[in-house]
């Protein structure tokens, strides 16, 4: 939250980070990030506060994208679907590597011309999960997301990777386009609508919830 950012007493923004259901549009868990640190070292503890009777798939972005998170949602007998980036460049280049020397099972791809330019997402996975990335806990498949794009004239395309600890494909599938949902069911409500950002209260609980770039689907039957 922006605006609660003091310059006088030289204290950061208050982040919260809240673990959304995009089946139901609710928030099921938040937590705020303690003072002079950041979400890396809190997003175990708000994982931990969801209900151990439910099967969850949590997916994040690439700033979740760690090791300790993803024992401790495999500890939990959950689903987790992590967005590879250069913050984990070993993984990175495995997965990538991957794909260009084995390709991928190409399972699924949707174009759109909204905005008025052309766009196409094609979707790809594989099983050929490197032995170096054991400490990975859990880890069973990659997936692979090509954009293509024409806007202008130009034409563009651009890969992202990601690592999860199932098989399954359309859940990959499904996974990867609700996480869009979490800016369109929450973060723009929040911010256009509460004026969030705006908020300048930094005491007990006048805060507001915010999320970050993490969503979670369940239950899994």
């Amino acid at each position: 939250m922006k605006a609660t950012r003091s310059r006088v007493n030289k204290e950061p923004a208050r982040d919260v980070i809240s673990i959304f259901d995009v089946q139901t549009n609710e928030v099921l868990a938040e937590s705020l990030v303690p003072n002079k640190k950041n979400e890396i070292s809190e997003n175990p503890n708000v994982v931990d506060k969801l209900d151990p009777s439910y099967n969850y798939l949590i997916s994040f972005d690439a700033m979740g994208c760690q090791k300790d998170l993803a024992r401790d949602i495999q500890n939990h007998d959950w689903y987790y679907l992590f967005k590879v980036k250069s913050n984990q460049p070993t993984l990175l280049n495995n997965i990538s590597e991957c794909f260009d020397k084995y390709g991928g099972l190409k399972i699924f791809s949707r174009a759109s011309t909204e905005g008025g330019h052309y766009t196409e997402w094609t979707f790809y996975v594989s099983d050929r999960v490197d032995k170096s990335v054991k400490e990975w806990a859990g880890v069973k498949s990659y997936g692979m997301v090509i954009t293509y794009s024409e806007r202008d004239g130009e034409v563009t395309e651009e890969k992202s990777y990601f690592v999860m600890n199932f098989l399954d494909p359309a859940l990959f599938v499904y996974a990867k386009i609700m996480h869009w949902r979490i800016e369109n069911k929450l973060h723009h409500p929040l911010d256009c609508v509460f004026n969030e950002d705006r908020c300048r209260v930094r005491t007990g609980f006048g805060y507001p919830s915010r999320v970050t770039e993490k969503c979670v689907f369940q239950p899994i039957l």
